[in-house]
């Protein structure tokens, strides 16, 4: 099994936890729209979305979001804890 296929479980949400604050997520969002020139209602994809850290604060500043990302367990995560918070378009592949 490949080294990304093992990796992102709970041991990496318990390691990437205190990293992750809701600070943080927010400076990083609006990073985002200012770097990306974004507008409310434009598809935005992001790859590698993992748990939607990202994803999801987006989509509720009205962004129509798409996550992709190849661990199930992140996208479960998100899943069983905030399952109204999903955006309609997350995936695994």
């Amino acid at each position: 099994m490949a080294w990304w296929q093992t990796l992102f479980d709970e041991t990496y949400l318990k390691l990437w936890a205190p990293h992750s604050t809701e600070e943080r997520t927010q400076r990083e969002v609006e990073g985002m729209e200012r770097l990306l020139e974004l507008q409310p209602g434009m598809e935005v994809l992001d790859l590698c979305c993992g748990q939607g850290r990202l994803t999801v604060p987006l989509a509720q500043r009205g962004y129509r979001m798409a996550g992709l990302d190849l661990s199930e367990y992140l996208l479960g995560w998100r899943a069983r804890r905030q399952p109204r918070l999903i955006p309609d378009r997350m995936a695994s592949g």
